[in-house]
Formats: structure tokens, sequence, C-alpha cells
């Protein structure tokens, strides 16, 4: 056996780290080790003044591959500066401590968040920690870098719930779509192999694209992938069943069967497309991410103007600021889409529009659980809850916009919004008093001291109350009608926010927000 070099002995990477702050090995503290890969630890460090992961040499005694990786990683780390990918902050080319300094993300990575059920419950909120994978591998990839070891473990979340890409250790910088063959076995993990890695065959970027498949699905599932191949650990079987016998994840998975969103079919084709055989058959990240996008925006907003709307002016977004989003409700501009038709990028407001604007903001403050004056930006999730209250968008036959309904029951004495503690207006009343708040999206409750009803209301149909097959199209009408007329209730006489924009202020009333 060939008796390997010390790290001293070899020769010094100063020509492959140009560009790389060098960083000095008295300028580094480790604190403690939070993380093991196959050349390297990762610890938790300080290094001038801040808060980092030191990717540590396995050992002293680095192998010429283990140094060949270690100016790889670094120089691939320093060509790609993104959002979505960890960033380095230097690198220690000390003969004899040769580490990469990068910053240091707290939360862990996405495995240990599955692992401890800490991933959002939310299914799209899991989805677009997909697009922002997907985002910082298309960047990867237009820098003509392939991951090769893209898997749970090497994605990262930041201290704002965000995704970075990290561990460039097996990394490749030969191209894109150019083949490439490995000359000493498989790389990457093997439960995220591409059958073309399996078979040892050429490669391109596309593997990204499989591991990125299985990932997705684990993230959406909340389970792990392939569990039952663990126990036999056995690689030719494993082989044999992904390249022969095309296994792949179920869809739905177990648990999951009755699950709306898992019968989405542009969900499906989506991962079929991504963990294909067939390595020229699978997207790139670009429709990987314009896809995402678009399935997440259909959760979200199921309303179709609201959905258009915002994919149109805000694509690939999940929050907006509150003036950009008014800029574009006022927009008169036409947009030319795919089919041909034409869209209308908003509603076509006044300028002095000032009424429904404000009614939408203190909406927009009592379904997000803020209050009016902090309210900075609209979660695409919450426009979506509006239009289930307000929508649809434009009716086309009566040409109402959502807006008209807002300003419609914002100015209605009866109307409370998201209310904190509805029953401190009405209490005392025996049941004669009322007032009507939001409930769960797409009803609201008509509420007393003594009794509760539940209003729904269906986009383009009007309002009904509990079991009554009748609409009406207006509420204040049912109200009336049924509540004031027939039952001779009365409503609360104290004015709401709403009533207050167009009435002088007189009391204010406080809101909260849904879990």
């Amino acid at each position: 056996m060939q008796q390997r070099k010390p790290s001293s002995q070899l020769k010094k990477p100063t020509k492959e780290l140009e560009g790389t702050p060098e960083i000095k090995r008295e300028e580094i503290d480790e604190l403690e080790q939070v993380g093991s890969g196959q050349y390297g630890d990762v610890f938790k460090g300080h290094c001038r003044g801040l808060d980092v992961a030191i990717k540590v040499l396995k050992n002293k005694f680095g192998t010429e591959e283990q140094l060949a990786s270690f100016k790889r990683e670094v120089d691939i780390m320093s060509r790609i500066r993104f959002p979505n990918v960890c960033l380095l902050l230097g690198a220690c080319t000390d003969p004899d401590y040769f580490c990469i300094i990068q910053e240091y993300l707290p939360r862990g990575d996405l495995a240990s968040a599955l692992e401890n059920k800490k991933l959002p419950s939310n299914f799209y909120a899991r989805m677009r920690l997909g697009s922002q994978i997907a985002r910082g591998m298309l960047w990867i990839h237009s820098n003509n870098v392939l991951h090769r070891d893209l898997k749970l473990e090497n994605l990262l979340l930041d201290k704002h719930g965000e995704v970075k890409v990290c561990d460039f250790g097996l990394a490749d910088s030969t191209g894109g779509q150019k083949l490439i063959w490995d000359e000493k076995g498989r790389k990457g993990s093997p439960l995220y192999m591409a059958p073309e890695v399996l078979l040892k065959k050429g490669l391109n970027n596309k593997v990204d694209v499989y591991s990125f498949a299985i990932i997705l699905w684990e993230l959406l599932s909340q389970q792990r992938a392939f569990q039952h191949h663990l126990q036999h650990n056995d690689i030719n079987k494993f082989t044999n069943a992904i390249c022969k016998d095309s296994e792949r994840p179920p869809v739905p998975p177990p648990g999951n069967q009755d699950l709306e969103e898992w019968k989405n079919p542009y969900l499906q084709k989506l991962l079929d497309s991504a963990w294909n055989h067939k390595a020229s058959e699978r997207p790139d990240f670009m429709e990987i991410f314009d896809d995402l996008n678009v399935l997440i925006t259909d959760g979200y907003i199921k309303e179709e103007w609201g959905r258009m709307f915002w994919l149109i002016n805000f694509p690939d977004e999940d929050a907006v600021d509150w003036e950009e989003f008014v800029k574009a409700l006022k927009s008169s501009s036409k947009v030319e889409l795919d089919d041909g038709s034409v869209f209308c990028r908003g509603l076509a407001l006044p300028e002095n529009d000032t009424q429904g604007i404000e009614c939408l903001k203190l909406l927009m403050a009592h379904i997000s659980g803020v209050n009016q004056a902090t309210l900075k930006t609209i979660k695409c999730e919450d426009f979506g809850k509006l239009l289930t209250w307000f929508g649809p968008g434009i009716d086309e036959n009566s040409k109402r916009t959502f807006l008209d309904r807002v300003i419609s029951i914002c100015k209605q004495q009866w109307f409370f919004g998201n209310l904190a503690n509805p029953e401190g207006l009405v209490s005392g009343s025996g049941g004669r008093l009322f007032l009507i708040r939001l409930s769960n999206p797409g009803y609201f409750t008509v509420q007393s001291d003594t009794w509760k009803a539940r209003v729904e209301y269906v986009p383009g149909r009007g309002y009904k109350a509990g079991n009554s097959p009748d609409f009406f199209q207006d509420l204040d009408v049912w109200v009336q009608s049924e509540l004031v007329g027939k039952k001779g209730f009365s409503i609360v006489p104290n004015p709401s926010e709403f009533r207050q924009i167009f009435q002088p202020a007189q009391q204010s009333s406080q809101y909260i927000a849904w879990n």
C-alpha cells in the first residue's frame, strides 16, 4: 500500500483558491461538532466576530483525493453566491488545518426537521421549500455545476426558514449537458441516485433533477423514501428495483390517500417527469421552479381571477409589499395569455378610490393577525382566504368586483371582521343583539350571547344560512329579512373599525389570527 503524504508535504492550493478570502488558523475557534461528511467534519465556531460553520478536513493527513475535493468545493462555492446556496466566507489553507468557513445556519438540515416533525404543517408551505431548493439548483446549474449529492441532509434552513443548498464536496464543474463518467465508482447517496448513476453510465446535470424529485416527495409526504430497502443494505437489489422494475415512491404516499393535494394531476406529472428513467425526459430546474410556483399559487388561491392576478403580477412570490399590491390592483394594463386571451393586470381602479383600499387593508390586517398600521406585506395565502369571503375577483355577469363586495359588507353596522372577543359586545342582551364576523374561510358567523349561526358564502351564487337551500345575493338583505324583520333581533350599536372608515371614529375592536 502506498504511504500517504502528510498534508504539509502536499502542494498548498494557492492558485486554485484565488479569489477566496484566506482566513488564518488563529482566527478560527471551534466550539462544537454539528455534523460529519465523507471528507470532513463540521463544527459550529466563531471567526472574525461571527458565528460560522467550519468544515475541517477529516484528518490531519489528507489524501490527494480529499485535498482535491476540498479545493473543488472551495472553488465552486466561491463562484456561486445566491440566497438559496450556502455562503462561503473563506478558507484556511494552513498545512495542518485545511478548512472551509461558511455561514452558520442555526435551524439545521431538512432531514432533522422531518425526523423531529418540524416541517411546516401546511402542504403548500412544504412545497415552497421545494421551490426554494429548485431556485438554488437553477442557479447552481446555471454555473455549469452538478451537485451530485442532493439530499435532505445537504439542505439547510436559515433563521427565516429559507432553504440553502450546501456541501459541494462531490460536485462536478465540467458543464451542464455534457456527459461525464464516474471513473472510481458511484458518487452520491444511493437512495437519491438516478438510474444512470446506479448503472455507472454517462451522466449530466439531470442526475440532480432525479434527486430533487425524491426530495420533493419526502417533503410533501413527510416520510423518507425507500426505507424498506435499508434493511437489506444491498446496492445490487436496490439498483434492480430502480432501474429494471422502475420502482419509485408511491403517489399518493401511505397515509395520504385521501389528501386532496395529492390528487392534483399536475403534481403527479411533475414527479413522474422529474424521476423519469430517461435523463433526457426530465425537466430542467427552470421548468420545475415555474411548475411549483403555479402549483403553490393554485393551492393558496382557488378563485380563478385571483390566481391569474397573482401569477401575472407576482410570479415566484409568497408575499408582496402592500404598496405594490395596491399598485397592481389599480392597474388597467393588459397582458396577452398563452391561449391568445387578454387579461387585465388589475381592476382599473380610480386613483381616488380610497375607501375601498382602506377597507381592504383593514381586512387583510384582520386576516393576517396584525395591526393595520403595521401591515407591510400581503401573503398569497391570505389573499386566497380573502377571496373565499368576497370573491370572485370579477363577476362576469354583474361586473361587480371583490372590492365592491368588500365595501358593501364593511360599511354594514353588523360587520366586525375577525373579532377577538365578540361575546363582549353582545353580552347581557338575552340573545337579542347580534353581530357578524369572519369565520373559517368561506363562512361568516352570526354571533349573539346565547346563540350562533353559520352563513356560507358561495362565490357566484350568494349567501345561505345553515341547511337552508335558499341563496341571498346580498348578505344585508338576509340580515334585514331574517334576523331583524322575522326574528326581531337588533344589531350591535357599537361601530366597528370598518364602520369608522365611513363614519367618524368612536370605538376600536381587536382582532386575532388563525393558527
